[in-house]
């Protein structure tokens, strides 16, 4: 933080902590839906976003239930941090 001149507020960290547990499913929608944006170029005739909503729910469910341990490990040391605990 500091080589981008952030000081070092709990602010920041909070900041930076979201961006962490929350960063997986930013790029699960971004590269689903420009995957999305591309099929439905390639197909205009068919209705492409009836057919791949039910796929990104799944793919989001998916994604959750793989990330979920790793993301509860870091919330639990992000608020023991915040607390003090460590």
């Amino acid at each position: 933080l500091a080589a981008l001149g952030i000081s070092n507020s709990p602010w920041a960290d909070a900041f930076l902590n979201v961006l962490r547990l929350g960063s997986p499913f930013l790029a699960f929608a971004l590269l689903a839906n420009f995957y999305i944006a591309m099929l439905n170029k390639l197909t205009p005739n068919l209705q492409i976003y009836f057919v791949a909503t039910p796929a990104v729910l799944v793919g989001g469910l998916g994604l959750l239930y793989v990330v979920l341990p790793i993301t509860l490990t870091l919330a639990q040391d992000a608020v023991s941090q915040l607390v003090g605990l460590r």
